[in-house]
């Protein structure tokens, strides 16, 4: 079996055990999707929790997945479907108004593939365009599956390669772009005070986003 298709594979195993919708982005799904404007790729479309109600907004998406299935599904919200590989993106320069990237940048296989990954992002996004990025913060994401395993829960997703902490993500990120916003999530703690506390505490939280534009050229 090759290299793809064993990550594809993989891929295409635990999207009958996993299932991810807007709850699961629970307070911020309202403001990732506050930055969706002009053409959007949403990339990691997964089950539809951006695609969807950007295609009911009337907003044009392209919605890109590994898995078949998944996009599959997504048949009736939106007619521009690409089944695609994160490592290896098909799409022409200067396209892309607003790349949506929520919870994939972890299915990569290592820190090489997010370099190349973000670099052709940059390459497909337009100047004035906007990159919003979730992934899980390692350390707290570690303990908090542990211990949701432990109570019973459902265990760690078997694709994350390459979790990152929040300097090991502002490093990669700032690499190729400018970050312009910054905030983090603690867990699935429905309390919005409790979230607005955490979310400048970063190395407290379960997850961060960050907003990238491009770094203005040298004069």
């Amino acid at each position: 079996m090759s290299k793809d298709n064993y990550y594809k594979n993989r891929v295409e195993a635990e999207v009958t055990k996993r299932t991810y919708h807007s709850s699961k982005y629970s307070d911020w799904h309202r403001e990732i999707l506050s930055y969706a404007k002009g053409t959007v790729l949403d990339l990691g479309a997964g089950d539809g929790a951006f695609t969807v109600p950007m295609a009911q907004q009337g907003i044009r998406v392209v919605a890109g997945d590994l898995s078949r299935t998944r996009l599959q599904n997504l048949k009736t919200s939106t007619s521009e479907l690409v089944e695609l590989d994160a490592t290896a993106i098909p799409f022409k320069q200067s396209i892309f108004d607003t790349v949506l990237f929520v919870e994939v940048l972890e299915h990569l296989p290592d820190r090489a593939a997010q370099q190349k990954l973000l670099a052709e992002l940059g390459q497909v996004l337009r100047p004035d365009g906007v990159i919003v990025l979730t992934t899980p913060n390692r350390p707290v994401y570690r303990w908090m599956t542990f211990l949701w395993k432990w109570f019973g829960g459902q265990a760690p997703d078997p694709t994350h390669y390459s979790e990152l902490s929040w300097p090991e993500l502002e490093e990669l990120c700032r690499e190729k772009f400018d970050i312009t916003y910054v905030r983090g999530k603690a867990g699935l703690i429905p309390i919005k005070a409790v979230q607005k506390y955490f979310s400048k505490r970063l190395h407290l939280c379960y997850d961060i986003m960050v907003v990238l534009k491009h770094k203005p050229k040298a004069v």
